[in-house]
């Protein structure tokens, strides 16, 4: 299993999430989503919503049209195509949220 932060996070240090949870942080390079995701299983996309709240959706099968982030989107269907296709979560989340999301991936990552 994979934690990659992608984005900005507008509320803290960028990244701090996924770092704290032995992730990787890439910011807007979501050109190296591919490499990262070689091999894996599982990965865990942080992202953080400019509005309040936070989503959480799992898929196993990407497919266009699946999320609303086009950019994204379009990086894991070209990793697809190259076969790789690991499970996809993305978490995006508002800073309130934070102790919500922090919680998550612990037991995201007890059952790993």
């Amino acid at each position: 299993m994979k934690i990659i932060g992608i984005g900005s996070e507008d509320f803290e240090e960028e990244g701090k999430i996924a770092k704290d949870f032995g992730g990787v942080y890439i910011g807007n390079k979501l050109a190296l989503l591919e490499d990262l995701m070689k091999n894996e299983d599982e990965v865990i996309i942080i992202d953080s919503l400019r509005g309040e709240g936070i989503i959480i959706v799992t898929v196993e099968n990407i497919y266009p049209g699946i999320f609303s982030y086009n950019e994204l989107e379009n990086y894991l269907l070209n990793a697809k195509i190259k076969g790789i296709n690991p499970r996809i979560t993305i978490v995006a989340f508002s800073k309130n949220y934070e102790g919500l999301v922090r919680c998550f991936l612990n037991c995201k990552l007890s059952k790993k």
